[in-house]
C-alpha cells in the first residue's frame, strides 16, 4: 500500500498472468511434445528454443552453468524456470544505486491468450 492506502503490489497482477503461467501452461506443453514427436532428430534444439522464451530463467542459468540445452524435463524439476516470465527476467536490479528509489510506471495488462493454432484451410 502507498501513502494514499493504492494497492501497489504487483506481484499479486503478475501471478496469474500469461506471463507468470508461460512455463506451466499444458496447451504450451502439448504444442511442444508434438513439436518434438514430428521432429524427433530435432528435439533437443526444439526445447531450448522454446523455453528461451518461455522459462527465461530457468534457460538462462542453465546456459550459465554450462549445459548445452535446457529441456521439459529441465524445466518439469527446476522452479526458476516454471516461474515463467518473471519479473526479474525483464526488470533486474543491475545495481543497488536505484535500490529504494520512487518508481513510477503506468502498466497495461490486457489478459488476451495469443496462442497460434494452424487450422486447416476450408
Amino acid at each position: 500500500m502507498d501513502a494514499n492506502g493504492m494497492d501497489v503490489n504487483l506481484y499479486d497482477d503478475w501471478e496469474t498472468s500469461m506471463m507468470a503461467l508461460a512455463a506451466v501452461d499444458p496447451f504450451w506443453k502439448a504444442k511442444v511434445s508434438h513439436e518434438i514427436l514430428v521432429n524427433p532428430t530435432h528435439s533437443l534444439d526444439l526445447q531450448t528454443l522454446c523455453t528461451k522464451c518461455h522459462a527465461p530463467l530457468g534457460h538462462y542459468t542453465a546456459f550459465y552453468k554450462g549445459q548445452p540445452h535446457y529441456t521439459l524435463a529441465d524445466l518439469s524439476i527446476d522452479s526458476l524456470g516454471q516461474s515463467g516470465v518473471s519479473c526479474h527476467g525483464c526488470h533486474g536490479v543491475k545495481d543497488s544505486s536505484s535500490l529504494g528509489a520512487l518508481l513510477l510506471v503506468t502498466f497495461h495488462m490486457i489478459p488476451i491468450a495469443l496462442y497460434m493454432v494452424h487450422l486447416p484451410r476450408q
